[in-house]
């Protein structure tokens, strides 16, 4: 991107932002080195986060008023991660109530101004620190920073053909990592999944099939979280085409991702609770699902969702090779029961379904 000229107290914000943010990556490295798990890429991070704050400390340094900053794409997608940090510090600290007047409109400057610059200059792939959330659930400035940076990114929820990336910083993006952890339980580039025409038949190019509406199983304006909602609201056009099509095998795939999308958006507020003190992708998503139905849950429960959560290995030639799984149309009737009972328990399910899906 080109120069960037800020002035002075907004570059020392940024600078406040890489230095808060650098400190959260480098603990959370710690952690999950006593863990044992691999972090290479939160080492990368780290790395990155070094130079950006190098950068910004010389830059303050060397002029007075207005400060240029030379930023690449990745430097500004970085920089944006730590505007949302900061901006989650602050409301952190405005929701321990031991401020006074005149530092909560401080802080609510303060807050408005990293919010602003975090639009400016956000770009593809939006980088999102998988560092925990500061606050027991995200506030209202939180969700409306994440709408502006969604719809700058990605354009408008309603027309938007696919996600693009959302990297996740040590974890959590929207598709298979591109060796930066930034966005999303998730990483890469996720575009609308094709279901398969019946078998034998060949696409017709000439006549498109009739678009359909996404599946009522779900509500995804319930869910908090604006990249699990986006991943919801695709996963449920897949599934909707997949059931359509017959297709029940690609159909199981994507419900459990929907019923994943649910279980992650209910537990990460709550994961202290919850006793997940480890990354997203290494949660035992059936155990998580339990702990969430609490008294609700029936003895079954547990298994199902194992099942569930695993449905996704018939599409591991290897996996099928040695235990083949085969979905049939009961088997995925049954699955799609015991999601419905759970999205209703968690207060996630929507109040009417699609009559084609039934």
């Amino acid at each position: 991107m080109p120069q960037l000229q800020v002035k002075k107290a907004v570059a020392v914000c940024f600078l406040e932002a890489a230095r808060l943010t650098l400190e959260h990556v480098g603990q959370r490295h710690m952690e999950r080195t006593r863990e044992g798990i691999e972090s290479s890429e939160l080492l990368q991070h780290y790395s990155h986060l070094r130079r950006l704050r190098d950068h910004l400390q010389r830059s303050i340094g060397s002029y007075p008023d207005v400060v240029p900053l030379s930023l690449s794409a990745e430097d500004a997608s970085i920089l944006v991660a730590c505007c949302r940090r900061a901006v989650e510090a602050i409301e952190q600290r405005l929701e321990s109530c031991t401020c006074s007047p005149d530092e909560i409109g401080w802080l609510e400057r303060k807050r408005q101004v990293l919010s602003d610059w975090a639009v400016e200059i956000a770009g593809p792939p939006l980088l999102d620190l998988m560092l925990g959330y500061l606050v027991k659930s995200p506030t209202p400035a939180m969700r409306a920073l994440e709408s502006r940076l969604q719809t700058k990114v990605y354009g408008d929820v309603c027309q938007r053909p696919k996600i693009t990336g959302v990297h996740r910083v040590g974890e959590r993006r929207a598709g298979p990592p591109a060796k930066s952890q930034g966005v999303s339980p998730f990483d890469g580039e996720l575009g609308p999944m094709e279901s398969t025409a019946t078998l034998g038949e060949e696409p017709s190019a000439a006549a498109p099939a009739p678009a359909r509406s996404p599946d009522r199983l779900l509500d995804p304006s319930r869910l908090k979280d604006p990249r699990l909602r986006s991943l919801a609201e695709l996963n449920l056009t897949a599934l909707s085409r997949a059931t359509v099509a017959r297709d029940y095998r690609i159909a199981a795939v994507m419900l459990a991702a929907v019923m994943e999308c649910v279980v992650l958006d209910a537990a990460m507020p709550v994961r202290a609770d919850l006793g997940l003190s480890t990354a997203v992708d290494t949660w035992k998503l059936q155990d998580v699902l339990v702990s969430l139905l609490a008294e609700e849950a029936q003895p079954k429960d547990r298994a199902v969702a194992f099942h569930l959560f695993s449905i996704r290995n018939v599409l591991r030639p290897a996996l099928q090779i040695v235990t083949p799984l085969v979905v049939t149309e009961a088997s995925f009737a049954r699955l799609r029961t015991f999601v419905e009972r759970c999205l209703h328990t968690l207060g996630y399910g929507a109040t009417t379904i699609d009559p084609l899906l039934g």
